[in-house]
Parts: C-alpha cells; structure tokens; sequence
C-alpha cells in the first residue's frame, strides 16, 4: 500500500529493483485487526537463483518503523558497561 500512495520511495537501486522484482505476493489465512487478509513475499518457487533480500528487508524495515511510530518510541539510551 505505501509505495502505491507514493508513502515509500527508494533511490533508483537497480539490485533493489531486482529483487522487488523478483518477490511474488502470497496470500495467507492470517487476516489483520481491520478483517484484511494477509499476505507474505517469497520467491516464485522454491530454490530460486533470483534474490529477495533487500525486497525483504525492505518489508521488515518498514513494519519496523510503524511499530516505532505507534510506540511514540523514543531513541535507546547508550547502555553502560562497567568494569572492575
């Protein structure tokens, strides 16, 4: 849906472009919190040459940042180590 809106865009990648490419739409039983069904990415069948990784990470990255927005989350504070 985002990068229908225009939401999401990316830099002009030709290896990201390839693997959006590449990635085919399944849809699964699961349905969302709205009734939508909803869908997973893999590859056209199994054990493909073609890649899907940055089509991949893409996906998860932009999930990552919606539950950053809905969380209000603020950016982690540097952890302490000590030493004795």
């Amino acid at each position: 849906d985002a990068i229908g809106t225009g939401e999401v865009t990316h830099d002009g990648s030709e290896l990201f472009a390839a693997h959006i490419k590449n990635a085919i739409r399944r849809p699964v039983l699961a349905k969302d919190d709205d009734g939508r069904r909803l869908s997973v990415i893999s590859k056209d069948r199994p054990n493909s040459p073609r890649k899907i990784d940055a089509a991949a990470a893409a996906v998860i990255s932009w999930e990552a940042r919606g539950d950053a927005i809905r969380t209000a989350a603020e950016p982690a504070r540097p952890s302490q180590v000590f030493f004795t």
